[in-house]
């Protein structure tokens, strides 16, 4: 053993990285935040998936029902071929 190196009471060789002290605490914090990131993840793509469905079903609108919801036909056919995150 090289005569250099202290070792702590229990033998074992100190821990002078700071960054594996830090990582240990984010590691038991992963698990709940990775676990919120995906909640919200799967929320916004549920509520995506809403809204695209939603602006499909203008298509589907005859003119009578825009019209009582105030819009064209040609604004319904533009806000049913939207991207599904605008």
């Amino acid at each position: 053993m090289n005569s250099n190196i202290s070792l702590r009471q229990d033998g074992r060789q100190p821990n002078n990285h700071v960054c594996s002290q830090i990582d240990r605490g984010v590691a038991a914090a992963r698990p709940l935040s990775s676990r919120i990131w995906l909640d919200r993840l799967l929320d916004w793509m549920g509520d995506r998936h809403q809204r695209s469905q939603s602006r499909r079903q203008l298509l589907t609108m005859s003119d009578e029902q825009l019209k009582d919801i105030g819009l064209s036909r040609s604004c319904a056919f533009s806000e049913a071929t939207r991207y599904f995150w605008e």
